[in-house]
């Protein structure tokens, strides 16, 4: 099958790699980003289906936003669905902000405009995303779609548009379906698929689809701000009553705002960072627990030794021998 777009045109940042077989792009993911796969199958010219399992924060734009002969995903006949199974993702929502779409959501859209990037605040996403183009409505193998008069070229043709149903459980089983499909490459099951997930789709009042949380852009800058700060120097205080004065608002509101996209109080992104820090520490160097206790930020090495336990479920000397600490570790 001819490719949707050429290879030659994406724009690929260091630990991205991309092939296409024929039939599926597969796009996966290393270090510096993280690690994962997000595999897409051309079902047809005007029907992507991608399955993706992610391990990252920030996965860069394959297409570059301004490229208007990067393909077809960047003209304005296309739209995106978007299923998540595990994790968080961040999304735009035109003229409103942004909205966090979680385990259990399923997010359509359509924006003339391509994003830089595609953050996923809890370090993990895995879902299926379809993308579709309504030159489907006019293919012969989706004449059935056609006969439903759904209105998708008017929904696409109108202003740019998000909206997220959350729990609904009819769409996501529909959008899991299709998921398995394609990664069977079975592209008949797929369209069924699609041609019954659409018309079920546009049964609902969009108006009335509202994901539970909406930022404004400095709402959201003030979340990225904390957590890259927290990310930068994990071992030091963070404390949220001094944060929250630097971007004048109260340390609840602040609370609030970083809860909803990172799905924990800035306190608890603080020692997951730390725990995270501690367990890379205790695998990958010689420090005894005391001193690593102080590194991630703990004076006292017994709270720490609590405090990992809570979370790894093994106490830090455990930790240690059940890894490999290599043999050049900081004395």
């Amino acid at each position: 099958m001819r490719e949707p777009f050429s290879l030659e045109k994406i724009h690929l940042s260091t630990g991205m790699h991309v092939s296409f077989d024929g039939q599926c792009y597969e796009l996966s993911l290393d270090e510096p980003l993280g690690r994962g796969t997000m595999r897409t199958f051309v079902v047809s010219p005007w029907f992507l289906a991608s399955t993706v399992d992610f391990e990252v924060e920030r996965c860069p734009n394959l297409l570059p936003p301004q490229d208007g002969d990067a393909g077809r995903l960047l003209d304005d006949t296309w739209f995106s669905m978007n299923f998540c199974m595990e994790g968080r993702c961040e999304v735009l929502v035109p003229s409103e902000g942004f909205a966090v779409v979680g385990t259990g959501d399923f997010c359509v859209g359509h924006a003339r405009t391509q994003p830089g990037e595609f953050r996923y605040p809890s370090g993990r996403y895995r879902g299926v995303e379809l993308f579709v183009s309504t030159r489907v409505l006019r293919d012969p193998s989706f004449a059935a779609l056609a006969e439903t008069g759904i209105p998708l070229d008017a929904w696409v043709g109108g202003p740019d548009a998000t909206v997220v149903f959350s729990g609904d459980w009819a769409l996501n089983d529909a959008m899991g379906r299709i998921g398995a499909a394609a990664e069977r490459l079975d592209a008949a099951r797929c369209k069924i698929g699609l041609m019954g997930l659409l018309p079920d789709l546009f049964t609902r009042d969009f108006s009335a689809a509202r994901p539970p949380t909406f930022l404004t852009p400095a709402q959201m800058g003030m979340v990225r701000a904390v957590r890259d700060e927290v990310e930068r120097a994990p071992a030091e205080p963070h404390d949220v009553r001094a944060l929250a004065r630097r971007f004048g608002v109260g340390a609840a509101t602040l609370n609030g705002y970083f809860r909803s996209v990172q799905g924990m109080s800035v306190a608890a992104f603080v020692r997951d960072r730390r725990m995270r820090l501690a367990a890379d520490l205790l695998a990958s160097t010689r420090l005894n627990v005391a001193e690593v206790a102080l590194r991630a930020g703990y004076s006292n090495p017994s709270k720490f030794a609590e405090a990992f336990k809570r979370l790894q479920g093994v106490a830090p000397s455990e930790y240690r021998r059940s890894r490999a600490v290599l043999p050049r570790g900081i004395a």
